[in-house]
């Protein structure tokens, strides 16, 4: 499609980089108030409690929990304005894709030290995975500035 309408990859992608940060916030608020993607157990002022039916139907632990929905919307709309502030900023087409993949690798990796999943090694899993997703948007980030002529 993007060949079709002639458009540029980069430029389609440098869109994607900036509405995907804000689409994923808008998709925790649903996941905060569906009661997925929560948290482990916490002590803190701020963690929550949803309603034990709900909990209890989910596999939630019965008490208070670390709001990780929420934890990744505030991520998510700091990637989009940090990305909107400095876009112009970039001189290639694509850059801001990779930027979000890079700040979205950091704010995942984060996020999963307070995120609870069923599988024991699934925060693991996904933290490796945000690792390999920052090393390689950097080292393309990085590569495309070496090999590329200066342009934009």
């Amino acid at each position: 499609m993007i060949k079709m309408r002639g458009l540029s990859i980069g430029v389609v992608l440098d869109s994607g980089g900036l509405a995907v940060p804000a689409a994923m916030a808008v998709a925790r608020v649903g996941c905060f108030l569906n009661g997925c993607c929560y948290g482990k157990s916490s002590g803190l002022p701020w963690a929550v409690t949803f309603p034990v039916k709900t909990q209890m139907s989910m596999g939630m632990p019965p008490n208070p929990i670390h709001p990780t929905q929420i934890y990744e919307l505030l991520m998510d709309l700091a990637i989009f304005f940090i990305l909107l502030v400095i876009q112009k900023r970039f001189r290639y087409r694509g850059e801001v894709m990779l930027s979000f993949i890079m700040l979205y690798a950091v704010a995942r990796f984060a996020n999963e030290i307070f995120r609870y999943h069923t599988s024991p090694n699934a925060n693991l899993f996904f933290q490796l995975l945000s690792v390999a997703a920052f090393v390689l948007a950097g080292l393309v980030l990085i590569f495309r500035r070496r090999l590329l002529p200066e342009a934009r």
